[in-house]
């Protein structure tokens, strides 16, 4: 089973981390090629080659984001990722530094993502354009599955500034406490 927590990309290499993100990204792909051609060889074919160049992208990406993490061992990035999606406090003050890094990575990563946040939106005018016309001059399967799509994304679209806005509160939090903890004497 694939694990989608965010967390579970900083575990193991960067193989591993390509192979997280590819294979659900990939499958998903390939079912969206299957409801418009109904060809089971055609889907197998996209969603493996989507699969591995998009996770092989995104795990770079993602590596690239945060140079810090690979001075950590994989059970260390995991635990710091979860923290600081969580919001928690860390018990561990030996990654209270790497907590603040972390959390200095996902604010670039925010300030970048709000800079090409019209990609997204124009992905999404994409798609509702290329419904309308396959509502218009298309087949019926196209059609349905691009107005699928075209809910997804308003719905994806819809949750997003959400979603940012608890990830920074709970990084904010995370990194207070790892400051805190940095804060205190050291006790014998």
């Amino acid at each position: 089973m694939v694990n989608m927590k965010p967390e579970a990309v900083w575990r193991g290499g960067w193989v591993r981390s390509a192979m997280r993100i590819g294979v659900p990204t990939g499958t998903l792909f390939g079912v969206i090629q299957f409801a418009q051609s109904g060809s089971v060889g055609e889907a197998i074919f996209e969603g493996a080659f989507f699969a591995v160049f998009f996770g092989a992208a995104m795990a770079v990406i993602v590596r690239r984001s945060w140079p810090g993490a690979g001075q950590l061992e994989s059970t260390d990035r995991v635990a710091v990722a979860r923290i600081v999606r969580r919001g928690e406090d860390v018990e561990d003050a030996r990654l209270a530094p790497a907590i603040i890094d972390y959390v200095g990575a996902i604010r670039r990563t925010q300030d970048r993502d709000r800079r090409y946040s019209w990609v997204l939106w124009a992905s999404a005018g994409g798609t509702l354009v290329l419904a309308l016309g396959a509502s218009i001059a298309g087949s019926i399967r196209s059609a349905v599955v691009l107005w699928v799509l075209v809910v997804l994304w308003a719905g994806f679209l819809l949750l997003l500034p959400r979603k940012r806005s608890r990830m920074l509160q709970n990084a904010s939090q995370a990194e207070s406490g790892a400051r805190q903890l940095l804060s205190r004497p050291p006790t014998d």
